[in-house]
C-alpha cells in the first residue's frame, strides 16, 4: 500500500501522513505488509511526540513488519511511544523478539496489544522475562491471549483462569511495571500443564 503511494506520488514528504507534533497514529485495517513496516518505520521514529501507535488488523505485517516497527522505534532516544497494539498481525516468535526487546528498553512504554496472533507459551515467556530483566521498564498494562490487564486496573483475579508458567512469568512482569495493582486473587486457580 505504501510503497504503491510513494511510487505514485514522487513529492511526498510524509508517507504515512503523520505531523511532526501529533500524538496518535491509527492505522487498523490499512492492510499493511512488512514492506509497507519498512518505509513506514522510519517515519515514525522521527516522531518523537506520538504516544498511541495502533496497528490493529494488518495481519501482512507478520515478524518482518513489527521487527521494522519496533527497531526503529528503539533507535529512536527521544521516543514517548506508551502504548502499542498489534493485535491481528500474524506476529509469531520472532516478531515478539523485537516486541520484548522494544519492551526491555523503553521506558515510556505503558501498554502493549499482542492478543490475536501466534504469541503462545514461548512469546509470553520471551517478553515476561524481558520485563523481569528490565531495569527501566515501566510497562504495566497488556492484553494477550491468556489474559487482559488493562491500564489502571487496581485488582486482578485469575481464580477461575488456567494460567500456564509462561502467562504467569509474563504477568509477573507486568505486574513489576504497574503502580496501581493492589490485590491479585488466584485461590482456586489451576496451573495449565503447557509451558
Amino acid at each position: 500500500m505504501l510503497l504503491t503511494l510513494k511510487e505514485e506520488k514522487l513529492s511526498l514528504i510524509s508517507l504515512c501522513g503523520l505531523a511532526l507534533d501529533q500524538t496518535e497514529a491509527s492505522f487498523q485495517f490499512c492492510g499493511l505488509t512488512a514492506q509497507d513496516a519498512m518505509l513506514l518505520a522510519p517515519e515514525i521514529a522521527v516522531r518523537p511526540l506520538l504516544t498511541n501507535l495502533n496497528l490493529y488488523h494488518n495481519s501482512l505485517l507478520g515478524d518482518d513488519g513489527i521487527d521494522a516497527i519496533c527497531k526503529a522505534i528503539q533507535r529512536s532516544k527521544e521516543t514517548k511511544l506508551a502504548s502499542l497494539n498489534i493485535s491481528y498481525t500474524n506476529v509469531g516468535s520472532a516478531g515478539i523478539q523485537s516486541v520484548a526487546s522494544l519492551l526491555r528498553v523503553t521506558p515510556s512504554m505503558t501498554f502493549v496489544d499482542v492478543s490475536e496472533n501466534a504469541v503462545g507459551d514461548e512469546g509470553m515467556r520471551i517478553i515476561g522475562a524481558a520485563l523481569l530483566s528490565s531495569t527501566t521498564s515501566k510497562l504495566g498494562a497488556i492484553k494477550c491471549d491468556a489474559f487482559d490487564l488493562p491500564v489502571g486496573a487496581t485488582s486482578l483475579d485469575f481464580s477461575t483462569k488456567r494460567i500456564s508458567s509462561a502467562a504467569g512469568t509474563l504477568l509477573a512482569g507486568v505486574v513489576k511495571g504497574n503502580a496501581s495493582v493492589t490485590s491479585v486473587r488466584a485461590f482456586g486457580n489451576r496451573r495449565s500443564s503447557g509451558g
